[in-house]
């Protein structure tokens, strides 16, 4: 059984408090009885080497002790703030103070490129918005500016992203170059397209004058490989004027790489060499074969040579000195080749001489 809760009577105020209370609740009169029980003293040891504690059943005092730690209850330490808790928090400070900073220097940037509120309100209308400063400041700097896409836009190139606007503008396709491309009939052209006929320079006067020769449908392929190897409209006409019509571009581009222009074709018909083929020209031309070569082979008196006996006199070394010098030695009815063999065979005006 439980051991029943004892009262007692308060000496002060008589008021009934149990019997386990140092003070009384009513009057607050301090209860002596029982204290020696309810506190637990500590027995003074006189030998020990320690002035006199001022403690004691004698002095009316209770003793004091240190409190006693378990050696199985753990200390609870005071929590301590992580130092990566406070890395952190600098570090976002940091990155929120970098980050006005970079705020500040692009809205001054900005400012110094003349993109005010009517610069980004304009764009935006022409539906290029929401851009980022860095596209805006491109713009301005790359000379993009709203009257430029706008006009870009009504010649049908719409949809156009920073990027593929600030790349025509540097590479010269601007509205004018796009309109004069439309005007020659090459609709439907791609950025991509346009900027590598302006690098190319095949421009609207370019293809304009391919067209006026007779060269129409060419692609945008066919219209680079031609102004990169030199065949431009000047160098068509001067072919078609020679007698040379309906070359393809591969023979035109060809002609032009081996050094048969239309002076060279000019002057082979001028010294009676007609109706040669692009092959012919082509390989006259490999072989040294030029019209100065042909004039003064005929001049020497071999006339109606082929090119074939051209060509062959001309690897053999046999030029037109050789075969001046033969004749003056009575050799005067060779053919092209007996004056092969003989060359080959070391027999020259200059040993026939010494014999």
């Amino acid at each position: 059984m439980e051991k029943p809760i004892m009262s007692r009577t308060c000496p002060q105020c008589q008021a009934s408090i149990l019997e386990t209370q140092r003070f009384c609740r009513y009057c607050g009169h301090r209860l002596d009885e029982g204290l020696q029980a309810y506190v637990k003293t500590e027995v003074f040891d006189p030998t020990a080497s320690q002035a006199p504690h001022p403690s004691g059943p004698a002095s009316g005092y209770p003793s004091w002790s240190p409190p006693m730690v378990s050696e199985t209850t753990p200390l609870v330490e005071k929590p301590r703030r992580s130092k990566a808790l406070y890395g952190f928090l600098v570090l976002i400070l940091l990155l929120a103070f970098v980050g006005g900073i970079i705020f500040v220097d692009r809205l001054v940037e900005m400012r110094t490129d003349r993109v005010d509120p009517d610069f980004i309100a304009e764009v935006e209308e022409l539906g290029l918005g929401p851009l980022t400063a860095d596209q805006l400041v491109r713009m301005r700097d790359h000379g993009v500016d709203p009257d430029f896409v706008r006009e870009i836009m009504a010649l049908g190139l719409k949809g156009l992203t920073v990027d593929e606007l600030v790349r025509m503008s540097d590479h010269g396709v601007d509205p004018n170059f796009v309109r004069g491309m439309i005007q020659t009939g090459l609709n439907d052209l791609t950025v991509d397209e346009l900027v590598r006929m302006s690098d190319h320079g095949v421009d609207p006067n370019f293809v304009k004058g391919m067209i006026q020769t007779g060269l129409e449908g060419l692609t945008v392929d066919e219209l680079v490989r031609m102004s990169d190897h030199g065949v431009d409209p000047n160098f068509v006409r001067g072919m078609i004027q020679t007698g040379l019509e309906g070359l393809t571009v591969d023979e035109l581009v060809r002609m032009s790489d081996h050094g048969v222009d239309p002076n060279f074709v000019k002057k082979m018909i001028q010294t009676g060499l007609n109706d040669l083929t692009v092959d012919e020209l082509v390989r006259m031309s490999d072989h040294g074969v030029d019209p100065d070569f042909v004039k003064k082979m005929i001049q020497t008196g071999l006339k109606d040579l082929t090119v074939d006996e051209l060509v062959r006199m001309s690897d053999h070394g046999v030029d037109p000195e050789f075969v001046k010098r033969m004749i003056q030695l009575g050799f005067g009815d060779l053919t092209a080749d007996q004056l092969i063999e003989m060359k080959d065979r070391g027999v020259d005006p200059d040993s026939l001489k010494q014999r």
